[in-house]
């Protein structure tokens, strides 16, 4: 018989936190999957920490084809009716699986069901829980204006890649290619939403997201190719300004965050002359501004005292 869920694992150089990933699908409550891991060209030890497993895991090797070729690889491989995804450096609790399929026993036309995280540090420290509107049902407008699906808590039916393609292979687009792949599975499914955390994300310093240049490659060349696509553009064109200034402004932040102040502020402007009602709708185009006018060194320390801030609310509050 095939298992209900297959969980894709792509991993590159994560030998030192993939065990942990994988432990974390083997404790889950809900017990009828089979674990993909698919090695997409490391160099470090991960075959040889990975052979402790056995049988329980499907093990694939392929020459580095960055991720979005990894998850397909992976897919194409699985037999399940689900397709759950999970980076090699995150983490599930243990009822995760369990919520995710009542979730979609809920309504036939759910495609996606994803869910909340807290992130945490390298070391697995609990750092802060994200604060974002996570809506359900029809989420076209919502997701291509901002993406709020962290890739490992999604789980997909098996019939959206059948009904919409693969992840894209674009190397340009590697880090964002799910981005696009959640927007055309919304323009033909309904998302569910668990209002919990099920999901640990790990934040480290080799993260795409510490790299600006990197990451403003990837996230706009996502966007373009949303907006190249025949079959999307009768539902999103309308959105087009509002998307690309909010992308504008989501690579400012990024810029500011790396210390490259004078980068920020140019996103900045871009945004607002793209969609000028920016200043009004997002709060952190005006402040984002005001930080980069303290300097690389100051906006450092208030950047470091924020997360501080956020760690001792969540270990105080829980949120």
């Amino acid at each position: 018989m095939h298992p209900t869920i297959s969980v894709i694992i792509p991993t590159y150089n994560r030998a030192n936190f993939i065990c942990e990933t994988i432990d974390s699908v083997l404790n889950q409550t809900y017990q009828d999957y089979e674990i993909i891991v698919v090695d997409d060209g490391s160099t470090d030890d991960t075959k040889q920490v990975l052979s402790k497993y056995g049988n329980r895991i499907i093990y694939i090797y392929q020459e580095n084809q960055q991720v979005g070729a990894a998850r397909n690889n992976g897919i194409r491989h699985s037999k399940g009716k689900y397709i759950a995804l999970l980076d090699s450096d995150d983490v599930w609790l243990p009822q995760k699986l369990e919520k995710d399929i009542a979730c979609f026993e809920l309504d036939s036309r759910i495609g996606l069901v994803y869910s909340d995280v807290i992130y945490i540090s390298s070391d697995g420290a609990a750092l802060y829980k994200r604060k974002l509107k996570c809506p359900t049902g029809d989420i076209l407008k919502s997701i291509v204006l901002q993406n709020f699906v962290v890739l490992s808590t999604a789980i997909v039916r098996r019939e959206c890649f059948e009904k919409v393609g693969m992840f894209s292979t674009d190397r340009e687009m590697s880090g964002s290619e799910d981005a696009e792949m959640w927007i055309r599975i919304a323009s033909q499914y309904y998302f569910g939403y668990i209002d919990e955390i099920t999901t640990k994300y790990r934040m480290h310093q080799t993260s795409m997201t510490s790299d600006p240049d990197n990451m403003k490659r990837s996230i706009l060349c996502a966007i373009d190719t949303i907006f190249a696509n025949k079959e999307l553009l009768p539902k999103i064109s309308h959105l087009k300004n509002q998307v690309y200034s909010n992308i504008y402004t989501h690579i400012a932040i990024n810029y500011y965050g790396s210390g490259n102040m004078k980068k920020s502020r140019e996103y900045l402007k871009k945004a607002l002359l793209m969609y000028p009602n920016q200043v009004y709708r997002n709060k952190m185009v005006l402040y984002t501004f005001l930080r980069t006018l303290f300097g690389k060194k100051l906006s450092y320390r208030l950047r470091q005292f924020k997360l501080l801030i956020q760690n001792r609310i969540y270990t105080l509050f829980g949120d």
